[in-house]
């Protein structure tokens, strides 16, 4: 179990996904959820097809293993080497209304995500970034985006998630690292994130480009010292970046 204090996470939720898919083995592969078996979405199929298909075949008709959010479920497969990620596959959706409405009902729309990371399968020339995500069901596009600024795939892709769709958790998370950032230099200077945050909402491109220029490095900074604290294991990122256009 980790050490680490529960609000050092995005949520309690994916503080207990992130704990199921830790591992202190040397050599070993985890899934989620822990009954799960790597099942891609086939080309005709649907997401919600998809889903229940996954639910019904590998989870006995359970939603509730899979959930990370109320609206958010998650599968995933990962192998390790050591510190060393060498495979990722992690599948998210996130649905309009929760997951338990979502597998009753295939009209609640929903959102797709996928992050690959496949070393075997590279494709024809800088068609598959290591990683990439996708937003639809199978095939291109694949967004090989700089969201992925360390080899820390997983937390940086998680954070783009709730950055995007749970901005509410996402601040109060930001915020509490940026406190803990604060406290580690022994920085008793005013909080700026507050006014910073505001000056994002009332588009003050200006003010943030000057005034406060050093206390969104700090944020970036504190948020990256957080991220990877609370998750180790990375790609080999240089050779990633080698084979990304």
């Amino acid at each position: 179990m980790s050490r680490r204090p529960e609000n050092d996470y995005f949520s309690i939720g994916f503080r207990h996904f992130l704990e199921a898919i830790r591992t202190y083995q040397a050599v070993t592969e985890v899934d989620f959820p822990r009954n799960y078996f790597l099942s891609r979405i086939s080309p005709r199929e649907k997401i919600s097809d998809w889903f229940r298909r996954i639910v019904d075949d590998q989870l006995e008709g359970e939603v509730k293993p899979c959930v990370v959010e109320q609206n958010m479920g998650v599968f995933c497969r990962v192998i390790y080497k050591g510190d060393l990620i060498t495979y990722a596959n992690i599948q998210v959706i996130i649905a309009d209304d929760d997951l338990e409405n979502f597998y009753f009902d295939p009209k609640i729309k929903c959102n797709y995500l996928r992050l690959d990371c496949d070393p075997n399968r590279l494709g024809e020339i800088f068609t598959h970034p290591l990683p990439h995500i996708h937003i639809s069901e199978s095939g291109s596009p694949r967004f090989g985006t700089d969201i992925f600024k360390s080899g820390n795939i997983v937390l940086d892709f998680f954070d783009f998630i709730y950055r995007n769709f749970y901005p509410n958790l996402w601040i109060e998370w930001a915020y509490r690292a940026y406190q803990e950032g604060k406290r580690r230099r022994a920085d008793n200077s005013p909080d700026i994130f507050k006014p910073i945050a505001h000056a994002f909402k009332t588009n003050q491109l200006g003010i943030l480009t000057t005034r406060y220029s050093q206390g969104l490095r700090e944020i970036r900074n504190s948020c990256r010292s957080l991220k990877d604290s609370l998750f180790t294991k990375s790609i080999n990122h240089q050779d990633a970046s080698i084979i990304l256009y």
